[in-house]
């Protein structure tokens, strides 16, 4: 049967929805977590793929990051490339011995991409927070940028004549690194700026790197939040020309990212802007610390959100950082075991009551604690841990209550169904086609 008459049939029959399943989201049934770094301890990477297998995780978000730096290909050559960057004997060997205690090779995330395929592995890399100054290399050569480099690639506000108050002169570079220094960030550390080419291709590049190490999606955290903060703190339009530069230079690293075949996404703040969307198969929210403590959700604010992404698929996450006064910290340091649980059925039930194609990256495994935590996984791990803080059981009941199911595929009732109305089609068709034959002969 052809393919334009099986259709036909489906939809003048109104079977559609049976054959289309229940929609064209990536989310349909599947089972998203948050678990980060799978040889991260106590478990390691036999303890996280059991879990995983187990929950039957199908998206597994956070899977590592990308920090200031890229990722070496091993341990082997991470010395190397630290001594040609420039670090000091001992300065190369801490390098090597964070590596080893984070698990930070290239080399490590293909051993976790081959232990979870028909999965999609989602790595991370952390956006304008966290672009090494002091030392960097390629992420695809893993030669070093040299220093200068390194200084033409950061924001400078001066690029578009914005005045700094305090001189009445065009911002310098370091000047425009010192605002983003007052609000807590390392000296080692500058903010890149989205709107250079080199920038572009560096970030590319990266995404590039996880790709050949086996992985299938990309979360790019923090890089559309640049310029929204920028637009804030200097108090600018979306018309000033720094804020669409920026904007734009974001859109490019997405889109670069997508064409090499990669699933990507990013903070659902991308939509803010007044501009063209980027090419995003995905966009994370959280819940705010108010609901966590509440142990509410705010639909009306929800409702929002499903209207600014407009059917793009919506992953609900737990938002954290080095901070006490985040959601996933507030979630593991202020709310009992129970409490945490009541919090994750209500996501639960969210996902069903919003507009937006939606589901929940349960958090399994991972940095959330905050920056000053008391409660710590077994006591030990300033990680979050689901088997430790008394969530696993919740979640993978959760879980399992997600029944997957493909967009395309047919359930075989309304297979056979469309089957039985083609057969009697075709047979009308047949017989009309004999009683015209038999008109025309006599």
């Amino acid at each position: 049967m052809k393919r334009r008459t099986f259709m036909k049939l489906a939809l003048g029959s109104g079977l559609l929805p049976l054959f289309t399943g229940i929609g064209n989201s990536r989310w349909n049934g599947w089972r998203a977590i948050y678990y980060w770094n799978l040889h991260s301890p106590p478990e390691g990477l036999e303890g996280a793929v059991r879990t995983i297998e187990e929950l039957d995780a199908r998206f597994i978000w956070y899977a590592h990051w990308m920090v200031g730096f890229p990722m070496p290909p091993d341990l082997e050559q991470a010395k190397e490339i630290a001594t040609k960057c420039g670090l000091n004997r001992k300065e190369a060997e801490k390098f090597v011995n964070w590596c080893r205690a984070e698990f930070y090779t290239l080399e490590f995330v293909k051993e976790q991409t081959n232990a979870v395929r028909g999965r999609t592995y989602c790595p991370t890399i952390l956006g304008y927070t966290n672009f090494r100054r002091d030392f960097n290399f390629d992420p695809i050569t893993f030669e070093p940028i040299a220093g200068d480099e390194i200084e033409s690639m950061l924001l400078d506000l001066g690029k578009w004549d914005i005045t700094n108050p305090d001189t009445g002169k065009p911002f310098t570079i370091e000047e425009t690194q010192k605002l983003f220094w007052d609000l807590g960030l390392p000296r080692h550390n500058g903010i890149p700026d989205y709107s250079d080419p080199k920038v572009v291709r560096h970030y590319i590049r990266r995404a590039k790197a996880f790709k050949k190490a086996g992985a299938q999606a990309v979360w790019f955290d923090l890089f559309f939040q640049l310029p929204l903060n920028l637009k804030k703190r200097l108090n600018l339009d979306f018309d000033h020309p720094m804020i669409k530069d920026l904007y734009d230079g974001c859109s490019k690293i997405i889109n670069g990212a997508k064409l090499m075949g990669l699933t990507v996404g990013t903070w659902f703040h991308c939509f803010e802007f007044p501009y063209k969307r980027p090419n995003l198969d995905f966009v994370t929210a959280s819940p705010t610390t108010e609901e966590v403590l509440s142990l509410t959700i705010d639909y009306e604010r929800w409702n929002r959100l499903s209207d600014l992404v407009n059917g793009t698929d919506l992953l609900i996450i737990f938002d954290f950082a080095n901070r006490d006064d985040l959601p996933l910290p507030i979630f593991s340091q202020k709310l009992s075991p129970q409490q945490q649980c009541e919090f994750l059925l209500k996501l639960h039930d969210l996902v069903s009551e919003i507009d937006a194609p939606a589901t929940v990256a349960y958090p399994i495994h991972g940095p959330g604690l905050g920056e000053h935590p008391k409660r710590l996984a077994w006591n030990e791990f300033k990680l979050y841990d689901a088997k430790a803080f008394g969530t696993y059981k919740t979640i993978l009941n959760l879980m399992k209550s997600q029944q997957p199911k493909s967009p395309f595929m047919p359930s075989y009732l309304s297979i056979l169904i469309l089957l039985a109305l083609a057969s009697k089609k075709i047979k009308r068709d047949r017989i009309s086609q004999a009683k015209r034959n038999s008109l025309s002969s006599s």
